[in-house]
C-alpha cells in the first residue's frame, strides 16, 4: 500500500515529479486537467481501498489560466 496518494493536473509537472520520485511509495496519478466523470468514479473506487489515515493530496495548476504550471 502506498504511504499517500497524489494527483497532479499538469502533464509536465507530473512527468518531472514522477522522474524525481520514482522510488517513493506514493501513488501518483495524472488527472489531465479536469478529470472526466468516469475518471472521478474510478478515483473514488480506488480511494475506497485505502484507510482514512492515508493522505490524499492534489497538485493543481498554479496559474489562473490553468496551464503552464511549473513544479517548485
Amino acid at each position: 500500500m502506498p504511504s499517500q496518494v497524489l494527483t497532479i493536473e499538469d502533464q509536465t509537472t507530473f512527468h518531472v515529479w514522477a522522474r524525481e520520485h520514482c522510488d517513493a511509495d506514493v501513488l501518483c496519478l495524472y488527472t489531465a486537467g479536469m478529470p472526466s466523470p468516469a475518471w472521478r468514479a474510478m478515483y473514488l473506487r480506488l480511494l475506497s481501498e485505502f484507510t482514512a489515515a492515508t493522505p490524499v493530496l492534489h497538485w493543481g495548476d498554479v496559474d489562473e489560466a490553468g496551464s503552464g504550471s511549473q513544479p517548485s
